[in-house]
């Protein structure tokens, strides 16, 4: 799959159930489909999802969480993009990436998810005294760039000297040592992670819709972000809350712009609170989900579907 070989439909469905699935899960939606409205299921690359698509297409709305990898180029994840009844997006950018995958795409709507709204966030003083920081939340693991942050960072740092920290909250690969790199215990549920950072970062070139960045927004946390990934890019564009980079130079001249304006820093912070609150607020998000719901099965009620959720 990585080398993009043809599996064909059989290699590919062993690799599904060698994956997370549940006949149960199918037994249960082959004897009761017709007691649901809408079947839900998330994210497009499990046996969990795929499987329970089978047995009722007819019913099925995917919420695909879709990154441009491997498993985004078979056919079952064609099949899925065009033939299930409906597809709940998050961005433009997934639906651009959907539409390059399977052109005969099925009908769709963009919804993405709440991010909740950090009240006290406008309340809270940065402490100034404490030196410059730059912020990543995620795992610590290729598929998310890691390694490319390390390396621009202690590049950086070679460069530039001074007391930048790059601070992490994540879990994953062993941590590299360096004293200017600390590990903040992950607690993603709160914003109290990024409210005192300078600056979040955010080097994955793989997003459908980046719940941490838009949480780095509602906390006011100037951004940073890869040129490479079309969904987080977007975002900064629309937004208005944060610069981007696609090379070394690049990182290094956004982030001595940032660095050295703190007028920058809190426009951009800002910017980007008032387009999360805006766009991803959880009665905004819920307001496009139900017209969805109703769009897709013709109807004026609102239904409560029954959600699944790949683990």
């Amino acid at each position: 799959m990585r080398s993009g070989f043809d599996l064909g439909d059989d290699m590919e469905l062993v690799w599904l159930r060698n994956g997370a699935s549940s006949e149960e899960l199918e037994d249960e939606l082959y004897g009761r489909a017709d007691d649901y409205d809408v079947i839900l299921a998330l994210p497009y690359l499990f046996g969990t999802t795929y499987f329970a698509f089978e047995t009722c297409p007819e019913k099925f709305m995917l919420i695909p969480c879709l990154h441009d990898e491997p498993a985004a180029h078979t056919r079952f994840t064609r099949r899925m993009l065009s033939e299930t009844k409906a597809i709940l997006f998050s961005t433009d950018a997934e639906v651009r990436l959907a539409r390059s995958l399977a052109p005969s795409l099925a009908p769709s709507a963009i919804v993405a998810v709440g991010v909740e709204s950090g009240a006290e966030t406008a309340k809270h003083q940065r402490d100034n005294t404490k030196p410059p920081s730059i912020l990543y939340v995620g795992r610590r693991e290729v598929h998310k760039n890691y390694p490319l942050m390390i390396e621009y960072f202690l590049r950086y740092k070679e460069r530039r000297g001074g007391e930048l920290r790059l601070v992490l909250s994540t879990t994953g690969e062993p941590l590299s040592q360096h004293d200017d790199i600390v590990e903040v215990t992950p607690d993603w549920q709160t914003l109290d992670v990024y409210r005192d950072a300078t600056v979040f970062c955010h080097p994955g070139v793989n997003e459908s819709l980046s719940i941490v960045l838009l949480q780095a927004w509602i906390a006011e946390c100037p951004a940073m972000v890869h040129a490479d990934c079309e969904v987080t890019r977007e975002h900064c564009e629309r937004s208005n809350g944060g610069l981007w980079f696609g090379s070394y130079l690049e990182f290094e001249a956004v982030l001595d712009r940032l660095l050295e304006s703190e007028d920058l820093r809190t426009r951009l912070g800002h910017n980007g609170r008032a387009y999360v609150q805006r766009e991803y607020s959880w009665d905004v998000v819920l307001g496009r989900f139900d017209a969805a719901i109703e769009r897709f099965l013709g109807t004026e009620r609102v239904v409560t579907p029954v959600a699944h959720q790949a683990p």
